[in-house]
């Protein structure tokens, strides 16, 4: 099956090469971006506390020679109950995101294919307004299989799912192959 990339203007034809764009490039907000969701907030804080708690007793306890273990582990609770009164599950969200968004813009390159050559919508956001071109590549090629190596899902084509509030792409297939690329590596 032939998947097409949409360039804006000849300079595909001077070196061969796409562009993998970073994920913060991408011109559709939605795409690439993680719906995080934290099923159980509170169990969530509690399994960070129990995870974390004996280190921390360590710690007290080096700090604190004089005081009992008793008293130690009392400095504990006292601790654990400030830290669960102040966690904040939309700020832990919100952490969670951007670590997964500077890790994923850091390493993450998206090639943005699609199987229809004649798509409108296409030609005139990445084809230069219909003067471009529209390049087809055989899917079935060594670059788009899966590498030993490669992580799960890394390098492989796949189609994009999109929620209904995007209609302008409903009425084709868009594919995405995603590679683990250094910044250094995205090319032209």
């Amino acid at each position: 099956m032939l998947v097409y990339k949409y360039v804006p203007n000849e300079r595909f034809f001077e070196n061969f090469m796409f562009r993998f764009t970073p994920a913060e490039d991408l011109n559709d907000m939605r795409e690439l971006v993680p719906d995080i969701r934290l099923r159980d907030p509170l169990g969530y804080d509690k399994h960070i506390v129990n995870r974390n708690i004996q280190h921390t007793y360590l710690k007290l306890q080096i700090a604190h020679p004089h005081l009992t273990s008793e008293e130690v582990w009392q400095m504990c609770r006292q601790l654990t109950d400030e830290h669960m009164q102040r966690f904040d599950a939309d700020a832990k969200r919100e952490e969670i995101f951007d670590m997964f968004m500077t890790v994923t813009n850091a390493n993450v390159g998206v090639l943005s294919l699609t199987d229809d050559p004649q798509n409108e919508v296409m030609w005139g956001n990445y084809a230069d307004s219909n003067r471009g071109f529209a390049i087809g590549l055989d899917s079935e090629s060594d670059f788009f299989q899966l590498k030993p190596d490669d992580p799960r899902n890394c390098g492989e084509l796949m189609n994009v799912l999109y929620r209904k509030v995007c209609t302008t792409r409903l009425c084709h297939v868009t594919f995405y192959i995603e590679r683990s690329l250094g910044p250094s590596e995205f090319c032209c």
